[in-house]
């Protein structure tokens, strides 16, 4: 799928010849303003049995950046998402063991 609108249509048809055996997100979690329904929607798009792999950087903080994320005048901006997944985000100049990360990220989605 090319858009979250064609994925979104792929998991609300009922022809599992629609759906994929294998799909991935990496590194969209947490960049887009809304997780959790695009999550929602390729775990739909996704035959029984498929597998979906997840790539994010750990420990998860979203942020949404507009713009260039580097430019000649400095890092770009960025926002919370307008619809967040429910994680509590660490500040980047904190520091936590990775495996505290994937358990915190494991368990809300």
């Amino acid at each position: 799928a090319s858009s979250f609108d064609e994925l979104e249509n792929i998991g609300n048809n009922n022809n599992e010849d629609m759906l994929f055996s294998e799909a991935s997100l990496l590194n969209v979690l947490d960049r887009c303003d809304n997780p959790g329904q695009l999550l929602e929607a390729a775990v739909g798009a996704i035959k029984p049995g498929g597998q979906l792999v997840l790539a994010t950087v750990l420990p998860f903080s979203g942020r949404v950046h507009e713009g260039k994320m580097w430019s000649k005048w400095g890092k770009a901006a960025s926002r919370r998402p307008i619809s967040p997944l429910p994680i509590k985000s660490v500040p980047s100049n904190n520091k936590i063991p990775f495996e505290l990360g994937v358990a915190t990220f494991l368990e809300a989605i």
